[in-house]
């Protein structure tokens, strides 16, 4: 899974946390907390060190977010705190 359909969005300090569910699985990841983030309905997609989002109204495409550390399953409170803290990618 590389995106899905977004359910929540939470700001955690200069980090914003995004989850998305598509099908059956889930995965978040952290962004830079901008002004304008992704809302619950919005589409995420991420590659590298980079994240892309469409609102659900398609006004636009593709706005492009900077992402920290991994992708993570976000029910899994260590993967959680791993992600914020390991500046890799995935």
């Amino acid at each position: 899974m590389i995106g899905g359909k977004v359910i929540e969005v939470r700001r955690e300090g200069e980090v914003a946390r995004v989850w998305c569910v598509d099908g059956w699985d889930e995965l978040a990841i952290h962004v830079v907390a901008e002004a304008d983030l992704p809302a619950p309905s919005d589409t995420v997609w991420w590659q590298g060190r980079a994240a892309y989002w469409t609102d659900a109204a398609r006004t636009f495409a593709d706005r492009r977010l900077d992402r920290r550390g991994y992708s993570f399953d976000p029910r899994n409170a260590l993967g959680a705190h791993d992600a914020r803290t390991n500046g890799g990618s995935s």
